[in-house]
């Protein structure tokens, strides 16, 4: 990897991307049905408008577009909605990122008892995002969201047992569960079990199998398995080096615009002309949009790249 960031970030992309009640299709007519509904007020057609464009799992991914119809949607108290927002808030989705308002919000989505705000509160209670660290209540909310059918949690509470958070430490019922979890197709489990081979954490270090897990969620769409994926072929790890291959990866998870790091690590080959053309030009863009999420290194790579422009 050429870019540091966060470990508090990278845990919360990580982990929130996939909690939007999963993967969903829509007819055309279906679409008409739900955006003339959506155009006259209705706060559910909204929240479901704000999924068809949702950068990860959407049918057309846009953002922005995603970002305003599920904040019209919570507006007017959607619980849904409101989680969603909350998410997008944690995340920097569309907005400036606001940890204190995405746990207004799910707080507020609370009241209605659905599984996926339990996750989501469970991620704050692990990482102190404007809650005091409270790792006992994080694996309590991880359990009641997977007990009440969210299935993303089963990846958390899997991390739980691994590293003995909240509850006494069982590495072999957690690497159990990671299993169970990349085995149902959710993208953060695999991402973290391809962690764990390529890491050689409570398994035997291997860097292909590792290499095989990530390409699985990346085909997904998933961006932390894209970076991955990308990692891999820029260093030759687990596949063999192809820089050309490591920007195409780091493209698809940047095009997304939700993630700073893909946008940073684009902004880095078109700086170093690492698998595409040099070009400073592109490489200010992207170092530019990350910036605006606070990646500090960003910041700094845009400083040096604008006096060289000047």
């Amino acid at each position: 990897m050429f870019y540091c960031f966060s470990k508090k970030i990278i845990l919360i992309v990580f982990l929130v991307g996939l909690i939007f009640n999963g993967l969903f299709s829509m007819s055309n007519q279906e679409f008409e049905s739900i955006l003339d509904a959506a155009e006259n007020g209705d706060a559910q057609a909204q929240y479901e408008l704000g999924r068809y464009y949702n950068p990860r799992i959407g049918i057309i991914k846009d953002v922005k577009e995603s970002f305003k119809w599920t904040f019209k949607s919570a507006n007017q108290g959607f619980a849904k909605g409101l989680c969603n927002l909350g998410i997008y808030y944690l995340l920097g989705w569309g907005v400036k990122r606001d940890y204190k308002k995405a746990v207004q919000l799910f707080f507020q989505a609370e009241k209605e008892n659905i599984a996926s705000v339990k996750h989501n509160l469970g991620i704050c209670f692990e990482n102190g995002l404007h809650v005091k660290v409270d790792k006992q209540k994080a694996f309590q909310l991880y359990t009641q969201a997977l007990e009440q059918g969210c299935n993303d949690s089963l990846e958390r509470v899997g991390h739980c047992y691994l590293h003995g958070i909240g509850i006494q430490q069982d590495c072999e019922l957690g690497l159990k569960l990671i299993k169970q979890a990349a085995d149902y197709g959710i993208a953060a489990g695999q991402t973290l079990l391809g962690d764990i081979y390529m890491d050689g954490m409570f398994v035997e270090r291997n860097f292909e199998q590792a290499f095989k897990i990530y390409s699985i969620a990346a085909a997904r769409g998933f961006d932390v398995a894209l970076l991955k994926v990308g990692d891999c072929y820029l260093s030759g790890t687990g596949v063999k080096q192809n820089l050309e291959m490591a920007f195409k990866f780091y493209i698809q998870a940047a095009e997304q615009e939700v993630n700073e790091t893909a946008l940073f690590n684009v902004g880095c080959c078109y700086e170093k002309g690492w698998g595409v053309e040099k070009d400073l030009k592109k490489a200010l863009d992207f170092y530019n949009k990350a910036a605006l999420k606070d990646l500090e290194q960003a910041k700094q790579k845009s400083k040096e790249l604008s006096k060289l422009s000047n």
